[in-house]
């Protein structure tokens, strides 16, 4: 009996050890990306001004406004909607961004939103966010 009862004890400590190991993640597994970014589509230089993309959910693209290799400008919401979710396409993104960029040469400042006349003038309206 106290055989059995040691039996027992052990198999339910060995499996109450398993179930609390968790695995760690593997830092050199490969992992895929949602929005796979191509330095080559996405970077702009525009008279002393770069844009590089960045990804956002719902593969969809948000950007960094650069002047001579500083960051000036982060855009971390979605100018036309203030959404998380950035633009559908690479083209819209690039749209936005040299519409901010004119702004900022005119005014001295970035603005945060793109007003509803000039997203649909730069055909950036909702139906364009990224599903």
């Amino acid at each position: 009996m106290k055989r059995a009862c040691l039996l027992l004890l052990l198999h339910a400590a060995a499996l109450a050890s398993f179930a609390q190991q968790h695995r760690t993640p593997n830092p050199h597994a490969k992992v895929k990306s949602v929005n796979p970014l191509n330095p080559k589509l996405d970077k702009k230089e525009d008279d002393g001004f770069s844009v590089i993309l960045k990804p956002a959910i719902r593969r969809s693209f948000l950007f960094t406004i650069y002047q001579k290799g500083k960051p000036v400008h982060n855009v971390q919401l979605n100018p036309a909607t203030r959404q998380a979710e950035g633009f559908a396409n690479r083209e819209a993104a690039f749209r936005a961004a040299n519409w901010m960029i004119a702004a900022y040469r005119k005014d001295g400042v970035f603005p945060d939103l793109i007003p509803p006349n000039i997203a649909s003038k730069l055909n950036l309206d909702e139906k364009q966010a990224a599903w």
